[in-house]
């Protein structure tokens, strides 16, 4: 039998890094420059609570426009923050949901013409979070016996995001 590695792929690796440079840019864009303003947070998701189904519109109007502007200073510190992640490798898997987390707003709550980078967001951000794609060139080599469980979700379990 061929030995199998454990270790993501270096095309995996490729895409974190790319994920990573992508979000870091970005974060720091709008958190540098005020980018992302409540204002544009509060009108993109108005206009789109009406034609959302009811979790997803409670979700908009209870939980998204409670803050806007205290919301897009998180999201832009966030993004900033995973992408950071994601390019060292380091706590790959909670960046990675993060970033997919986002997408899945974008996809629900941005302009028509992102759904597509939405699902790009969702998918990449969620491959390198299954995957481990810090345990190839990345410090989550380091990290993963000296954090919590829950934050670097060590090699020892055996269910899917193992």
């Amino acid at each position: 039998m061929a030995n199998v590695s454990s270790l993501p792929s270096g095309g995996l690796v490729l895409v974190r890094v790319i994920l990573g440079g992508i979000a870091s840019s970005t974060g720091w864009n709008w958190a540098a420059n005020s980018g992302l303003t409540g204002g544009q947070v509060r009108s993109t998701v108005r206009h789109h609570l009406d034609d959302l189904s009811a979790p997803f519109r409670f979700w908009g109007d209870r939980i998204l426009l409670y803050n806007p502007d205290g919301l897009a200073t998180l999201v832009s510190w966030g993004v900033l923050i995973a992408g950071v992640c994601l390019l060292l490798g380091a706590l790959t898997r909670p960046a990675g949901w993060f970033l997919a987390f986002l997408g899945l707003h974008l996809y629900g709550y941005g302009a028509d013409e992102y759904s597509s980078f939405a699902l790009l967001l969702m998918a990449a951000g969620a491959g390198c979070a299954i995957s481990r794609a810090g345990r190839r060139f990345g410090l989550d080599i380091a990290l993963d016996g000296s954090l919590p469980v829950w934050l670097t979700w060590v090699p020892g379990r055996r269910d899917f995001l193992s």
